[in-house]
């Protein structure tokens, strides 16, 4: 990444104008957003950021990440351990482990490659 691009971000983060919509946004679902956040990818990593921007009191921030906290961890372990129990994915549990590493990396190996194709001039 080089110093232009790098400006770039920066500019587009630090406008004042998109940080005024995200406070706004932010301020009307805050506490759905803490506590719902870790699970959506990649989103859960800026909410903090964006609450702490905010100036959000830092008792209800501990309070609602503590019980999205709980969420997360209660549903991956009970997911775990239900389909653990079941024989289908004990059986094939090799394959389907594979199977979710390999899907994903082949989207995005076609998705980059479709990105840096060259337009066609019509």
């Amino acid at each position: 990444m080089n110093i232009k691009s790098k400006n770039k971000i920066a500019k587009r983060i630090s406008d004042s104008e998109k940080m005024n919509q995200t406070q706004e946004v932010f301020d009307e679902n805050a506490k759905k957003s803490l506590i719902f956040s870790r699970f959506i990818p990649f989103v859960g990593l800026f909410i903090p950021i964006v609450a702490g921007t905010t100036q959000m009191d830092w008792h209800q921030f501990n309070k609602l990440n503590f019980i999205g906290v709980l969420l997360w961890v209660g549903i991956c372990c009970f997911s775990g351990y239900f389909f653990g129990q079941t024989p289908f994915i004990k059986q094939y549990f090799t394959l389907i482990f594979l199977l979710l590493i390999i899907i994903p990396a082949i989207f995005q190996i076609i998705w980059r490659k479709l990105k840096n194709r060259p337009e066609e001039k019509a």
